[in-house]
């Protein structure tokens, strides 16, 4: 009975650690993200992602979330627009 016991507990701490990040878990990363990034506007506002309002930025937010969610990491992501736009969407230079 206590090997069943210790098995379930550690089905379940594993289970933490592959599961994908809860909504509500994911506004801590996002904001982690939005400090890290540019805004990738249409009028180039040149602002940090957290300080942009326009509806670009809005559904950037919703990408992200959504890749944060499928369990992307926060790393990952600025890989990811790091490739596709360059070190440009950094929000501070790498050294």
């Amino acid at each position: 009975m206590q090997n069943m016991k210790t098995m379930i507990g550690l089905l379940m701490l594993a289970w933490l650690f592959i599961s994908p990040i809860s909504p509500a878990g994911a506004g801590a990363l996002l904001q982690d993200l939005e400090n890290a990034l540019m805004c990738k506007c249409d009028d180039k506002c040149g602002k940090v992602l957290i300080n942009c309002t326009c509806s670009t930025s809005d559904k950037t937010r919703g990408t992200f979330t959504k890749m944060l969610e499928s369990g992307l990491t926060v790393e990952q992501i600025i890989k990811m627009q790091v490739h596709k736009y360059g070190e440009t969407v950094l929000s501070a230079p790498t050294k």
